[in-house]
């Protein structure tokens, strides 16, 4: 085999080693501005008397936290709940 024929080879088999990889992984773009995508992506910002949302992955651990029973903010006692809009979580109010 001649060196032209051993560099076709080599070029044939690392093209399709690349394009394998591409497949195989599965790469998506994701908006950094795009907080959620549904309601359920977004959960109350703290655990006791929360006025904001947050996304689910920054949920904070509620483990060991007693609240207390007063209705003090606008997620409290059913006045509203987490909600995505326009991509981004924050609080529905229930009127």
């Amino acid at each position: 085999m001649n060196r032209l024929n051993l560099y076709l080879v080599v070029g044939v088999i690392a093209f399709v080693v690349f394009i394998y990889l591409a497949i195989s992984f599965d790469i998506s773009y994701t908006d950094p501005e795009v907080e959620c995508t549904k309601d359920s992506d977004c959960v109350p910002d703290s655990c006791c008397h929360s006025d904001s949302c947050v996304q689910s992955t920054l949920k904070p651990d509620c483990s060991g936290v007693a609240c207390t029973l007063m209705c003090s903010g606008p997620l409290d006692c059913g006045a509203g709940s987490c909600s995505c809009v326009d991509g981004k979580c924050g609080v529905l109010s229930v009127e």
